[in-house]
């Protein structure tokens, strides 16, 4: 991990392209512009996406132009490292390869002679056992499998519901 390091997330990226969406496109590539020639380590700490889920073939370009300013910054020798939030934690091995990130699970940093634990906070709450048992559910493998028979507009909808 190269310092100095910096901490962003809770983007909510949309799949659907809008005014609002291309706004915080181009906010995210001027900061990750910005910290071009300090080199350094982004952690994006969930949240990235409103919605993501990654199919084993045929997977929509929802997100294109954000594969590539994240692809963009990592070529530039910017360290890139991901922990999933509760609305993006179906990232798999497309995200993966387009990006070439790091893929954390919650977890302490050692940095220098201070310890920094990196989250994205859902299901940090003891007493929050609905979303707790929500959040086992729908990481699930099971419910996984079934969502991904979904057609991708409907898993699309409900989606957008939920979130």
């Amino acid at each position: 991990m190269q310092l100095p390091i910096y901490f962003f997330g809770d983007n909510h990226f949309s799949p659907v392209s809008s005014p609002s969406n291309e706004k915080k496109i181009k906010k995210m590539k001027e900061f990750l512009d910005s910290i071009e020639y300090n080199s350094g380590s982004v952690f994006i700490m969930g949240d990235f996406f409103d919605y993501y889920f990654e199919y084993k073939k045929n997977n929509p370009n929802y997100f294109e132009e954000v594969f590539l300013v994240l692809k963009q910054i990592r070529d530039k020798g910017i360290e890139i490292y991901f922990i999933a939030g509760n609305h993006d934690y179906w990232i798999g091995s497309q995200f993966r390869s387009l990006t070439n990130q790091t893929f954390l699970t919650d977890q302490t940093l050692s940095i220098g002679q201070k310890k920094i634990y990196v989250t994205h906070g859902d299901g940090i709450l003891s007493w929050d056992r609905g979303y707790r048992i929500l959040k086992l559910i729908l990481r699930s493998r099971i419910f996984r499998f079934f969502y991904s028979l979904l057609p991708k507009k409907l898993a699309l909808k409900i989606a957008k519901k939920i979130s």
